[in-house]
């Protein structure tokens, strides 16, 4: 075991409790020993903890069998200081009639070396063996032959109350100059400090209680029922039932959530009015666009053209225009009368296609005449046919006639087909109204 880890340095000191009683036979005088030591670690610093200390005390400083043994399971170290009081656990009853040796053992880390050697101290119990005040015959001590130690005692012991002195004063004062050990005082009395919480009777009540007294005694709801909230009372508040006209909301909007349910929303007007109104589920309008149906109602026999797969309901499909074109009726032509032949499916027809013959003239003979007219200004040819008359004479005039003759042929070729033209279009449905 380490024994040089832990410095102690140690006190002793003796208390004894004395009680002499003049009786016929004498009372124990119990014996503790006040012991103070001081504990550091291997580097010398003070211990701080709680610890278990070990005591043993031997007739010798090595070895030996320990003649008294306790032990103290917690004892505080407090900057290394700590007290204990010998044989206030197992009864101190050596004589210390000799040399005692003390061993101590910390947190069961072996018995300290050396051993501390007990002085003298404790051996003055051993006064307790002093039998010459024992079995004092009455009346055979004088009041000369008391000691003044030995009368006090003698007056202590037959005092009054308490077996203390009843004296008449104390350090120079009557018992009036000093307040009973029961007494109470007036609030006044305390001019400093504060009375602790612990001193003050549980039936006054504390801060943190006193609104939980309020509010377990106050009216109805468990809640203070004051007479003003913030300086207004009731009056300026409303209840917490009550009504609004729409008037006072004047910010905002009310969330959908806060509407009653029987309030119809947008997206749900369609619905409600499809639902309940007339015939194919439909909105059945009074009218359309400001005009009533009896003003637009749509003879039967009329034709209109539909981008719809099929006809509506009401209508037949008109299979005479299919393929078509729709001509307007003329004057005295027979209605819905087809001519041609009608269109294929997405057919590109050439329109206008013909063609142009012409037969050969044979020999003939072509006569002309070149007239030429002079002026002083100007001159030119002029071509003339059998509708001119011819001027033969005249001033300024010169005439020159030329009549050749002869006969020729021409040779023409068929003129062979003109393409017609692609029409553009477009297919819709044509319907008819039942």
């Amino acid at each position: 075991m380490r024994r040089s880890t832990i410095i102690l340095k140690t006190f002793l000191s003796v208390l004894f409790i004395l009680a002499i009683m003049v009786t016929a036979s004498h009372a124990l005088i119990p014996s503790l020993i006040n012991y103070q030591g001081y504990l550091t670690d291997a580097t010398g610093v003070p211990v701080d903890r709680t610890v278990s200390i070990d005591f043993a005390i031997y007739d010798v400083s090595t070895g030996g069998t320990a003649l008294w043994t306790e032990s103290h399971s917690t004892v505080a170290v407090v900057n290394g200081v700590y007290n204990v009081m010998l044989g206030s656990i197992s009864t101190l009853s050596l004589p210390f009639d000799q040399q005692y040796y003390l061993g101590i053992d910390v947190d069961s880390d072996g018995e300290m070396t050396p051993r501390q050697e007990m002085g003298s101290v404790g051996q003055a119990i051993r006064a307790d063996t002093a039998e010459l005040a024992l079995d004092v015959p009455t009346g055979s001590i004088s009041a000369s032959q008391l000691q003044d130690g030995a009368t006090l005692t003698e007056i202590s012991d037959n005092d009054g109350t308490g077996s203390g002195l009843d004296a008449d004063m104390v350090d120079a004062q009557h018992a009036s100059a000093f307040a009973a050990a029961s007494h109470s005082h007036s609030g006044a009395d305390i001019t400093s400090g504060a009375v602790a919480d612990a001193n003050i009777a549980s039936s006054l009540a504390r801060d943190s209680e006193v609104m939980g007294i309020v509010t377990a005694n106050d009216g109805t709801g468990s809640g203070v029922d004051a007479d003003l909230l913030d300086g207004q009372h009731s009056a300026a508040f409303a209840s917490s039932i009550h009504a609004h006209s729409g008037y006072d909301i004047i910010s905002g909007t009310v969330a959908d959530a806060r509407v009653d349910v029987t309030i119809t929303r947008d997206n749900e007007v369609m619905t409600i009015v499809k639902a309940n109104d007339g015939s194919g589920s439909g909105v059945d309008a009074d009218t359309v666009d400001g005009v009533h149906a009896s003003s637009m109602n749509i003879p039967s026999g009329a034709v209109m053209f539909f981008n719809l797969s099929s006809c509506p309901v009401g209508w037949t499909a008109l299979t005479t225009a299919q393929g078509r074109y729709i001509v307007g009726l003329n004057p005295g032509g027979t209605l819905a009368q087809t001519v041609g032949t009608a269109l294929n499916s997405a057919e590109n027809r050439t329109v206008g296609s013909h063609g142009h013959g012409m037969s050969s003239a044979g020999s003939h003979t072509h006569q002309y005449r070149d007239y030429m007219r002079t002026y002083t200004t100007d001159n030119f040819h002029a071509l003339l046919d059998s509708n001119w008359t011819l001027a033969t004479s005249g001033s300024n005039y010169s005439n020159r006639y030329t009549d050749p003759s002869g006969s020729h042929g021409h040779s023409i070729s068929g003129a062979g087909s003109v393409a017609g033209t692609n029409a553009p279009y477009i297919k819709l449905l044509v319907c008819v109204k039942q």
